[in-house]
């Protein structure tokens, strides 16, 4: 059974808020319709609601990214670390940042990176 019409969208031209994203996310799963049916029905544009979904999913992502101190036994080697977000690859040098800047970065860029 469809309940898709149980939901009513913000007015036209209306900037959403991040409620307003999760409470269409969530009318949309508790539809059964597909993403582009719900978007009709609602006369919402085109990859409103799929937008919506991909924000909402990642939403508690932020600061995920945790590194654990380690203790080596042998001596220090300069060790390059690679990063992938994506398609976006990062190369650092272990000596020349630190571990906190890199969890910030990586943080920043599950956050900022587009999805697809």
């Amino acid at each position: 059974m469809s309940r898709g019409s149980e939901w009513t969208a913000p007015a036209s031209g209306v900037r959403w808020t991040t409620a307003d994203g999760r409470a269409a996310v969530r009318a949309w799963k508790r539809s059964g319709l597909t993403l582009a049916e719900f978007e009709r029905r609602h006369e919402l544009g085109s990859g409103r609601l799929r937008w919506w979904k991909r924000r909402v999913a990642t939403e508690g992502t932020r600061g995920a990214v945790k590194f654990v101190p380690m203790l080596a036994s042998e001596p220090a080697v300069v060790a390059e670390v690679v990063v992938h977000v994506g398609e976006v690859e990062i190369e650092v040098r272990a000596d020349r940042v630190s571990a906190q800047w890199l969890a910030q970065l990586v943080s920043e860029m599950i956050t900022l990176r587009p999805k697809t």
